[in-house]
């Protein structure tokens, strides 16, 4: 069996050779599939699935005090960088509270989680001097 793998690959080299004449690679193909009706065991590949990792860094965040005004703003640009990163995001409100609360939480790789946090401190810091400028 393991003379029919290497033989079956080797054929199937000269199959794909691209400087191998078409009639060649015709004929390759061909005692190629001779050998599969042969040996079916020769059509399954050696290729193994790719294993899915589970993500590398969370991020989860409790964002308080957010006024009525600022509470759409806050969550959609939260949900839209979560996305453009590519993070598997949860995004929730706490209404049980006033001023509301944000409940965060974000999975992926640990560039995206850190991005994301940096973005998290901007947009906060960003609200919190357009309601300083408000109140003035």
């Amino acid at each position: 069996m393991a003379d029919n793998k290497a033989r079956f690959q080797k054929i199937i080299a000269i199959a794909m050779d691209p400087g191998a004449f078409e009639d060649e690679a015709i004929a390759a193909l061909r005692k190629a599939r001779e050998l599969i009706r042969q040996d079916p065991t020769l059509k399954e590949p050696d290729i193994q699935p790719p294993k899915v990792e589970p993500p590398e860094a969370s991020y989860k965040s409790r964002i308080t005090n957010i006024q009525s005004d600022w509470l759409t703003v806050l969550m959609n640009s939260l949900s839209q960088e979560a996305y453009g990163l590519g993070l598997r995001s949860r995004i929730t409100c706490d209404f049980s509270v006033i001023p509301y609360a944000v409940e965060v939480r974000c999975d992926g790789s640990a560039d995206a989680c850190k991005k994301f946090d940096a973005h998290v401190d901007w947009l906060i810091q960003f609200i919190n001097n357009k309601v300083a400028e408000q109140k003035k």
